[in-house]
């Protein structure tokens, strides 16, 4: 679009049409993703417009941000064995977690005196 036709700009057109590029890649990038992980994916965009110059009323500025949020990994809860308040091991259960190895060697086991 030509400045000597005095339409307004579209949103599309925001640094010089690089706004709309990361918009389609993260769009593209967030499929993927939630693909992937089977888990929602957010993209966030922000567009700052700044009030004009007042030095030059007929100037303004603007700036975006793109972003995609991919999923963190969550695990499952763990029970954590206690001693002294402090944690020794930890399982899928209470069970799991107090459970010694049977095949761990002398040097791997804990002293417990």
């Amino acid at each position: 679009m030509s400045i000597d036709d005095l339409k307004p700009m579209s949103y599309k057109e925001v640094g010089q049409g690089n706004y709309n590029k990361m918009m389609e890649q993260a769009f593209h990038k967030a499929h993927k993703l939630a693909s992937e992980y089977g888990q929602r994916v957010e993209v966030c965009s922000k567009i700052t417009v700044f009030p004009p110059d007042p030095r030059i009323p007929t100037s303004g500025n603007h700036m975006f941000e793109v972003q995609v949020k991919e999923p963190k990994y969550v695990s499952t809860r763990f029970t954590t064995k206690l001693h002294g308040g402090l944690p020794i091991s930890d399982g899928a259960s209470l069970a799991e977690a107090t459970q010694l190895n049977i095949f761990a060697t002398e040097s791997e086991t804990c002293d417990e005196s």
